[in-house]
């Protein structure tokens, strides 16, 4: 999991955002995950009335790459409940600083480098304020991805409700 960042909001909301991005394994298919992801939205009060509304808890699937005999691969995907990779993650440093932490900035994403898509954002276009200190759960130093998608959503349990209550 990537480091927690403070960032301006998008859209009407006033308020600031916090932004990580999350690398896990799994079995599940990309809408299996992504139902998974809509339901712990859920859980933690999400109601979709209109784009851009306050919301609770925004949670995405950005991209998923599968092992292949020597390399990984992107999946994509374009249908009316899931396209992949995100088709705006490109242009929001929101989603690119935590993944370029995660992957590195040399991780091909189309015809470029993550690195080369933060760095053609314009300076109107960053709303990274800054990075928090160390996220609540680092699994960088407990060897590597999650393997579980339920593992998210006790990560993300303690990110939204650190007291645990």
């Amino acid at each position: 999991m990537s480091s927690i960042y403070e960032t301006r909001p998008v859209g009407p909301s006033r308020r600031a955002f916090f932004n990580a991005v999350v690398e896990l394994r799994t079995r599940s298919t990309p809408l299996a995950l992504l139902e998974l992801l809509l339901a712990i939205e859920q859980q933690h009060g999400r109601e979709r009335r209109r784009k851009w509304d306050a919301r609770t808890l925004d949670l995405d699937l950005l991209l998923v790459q599968r092992a292949d005999e020597t390399r990984w691969t992107g999946v994509e995907i374009e249908s009316e409940q899931l396209r992949l990779p995100h088709p705006r993650m490109i242009e929001r440093d929101f989603v690119l600083v935590p993944l370029v932490e995660l992957t590195g900035a040399s991780m091909l994403l189309g015809d470029r480098t993550l690195g080369e898509w933060l760095a053609r954002l314009n300076t109107d276009e960053k709303t990274v304020l800054r990075r928090l200190d160390e996220g609540l759960l680092d699994d960088r130093a407990e060897g590597g991805a999650q393997d579980d998608t339920s593992m998210l959503g006790s990560a993300l349990q303690r990110k939204t409700n650190p007291e645990g209550g």
